[in-house]
């Protein structure tokens, strides 16, 4: 297999590796390899209208659930992110 430049760190006893693509080829966010990343803030509420200004496509509204309030956007490539507080 080639080497593949990537960045990787290591928390605890979790590992996190990073493979850079090309732009606007992220996986399928519901098929396998896809990326989700999480990314808790002080006011979902407030962080998703900044975003909705941008233009930045939300795949669900700010709502509360089991695990607080959260919402879902879509990065420029295609990855879905996840916000809560």
């Amino acid at each position: 297999m080639p080497s593949m430049n990537h960045y990787s760190t290591q928390l605890g006893e979790v590992t996190l590796e990073i493979y850079p693509a090309e732009a606007g080829q992220a996986p399928d966010r519901k098929a396998g390899g896809a990326t989700m990343i999480g990314i808790k803030v002080e006011s979902v509420d407030a962080v998703t209208d900044v975003l909705q200004n941008l233009g930045i496509k939300m795949l669900s509204m700010p709502k509360d659930s089991t695990w607080g309030r959260r919402a879902t956007v879509l990065d420029p490539d295609g990855r879905m992110i996840e916000l809560t507080q």
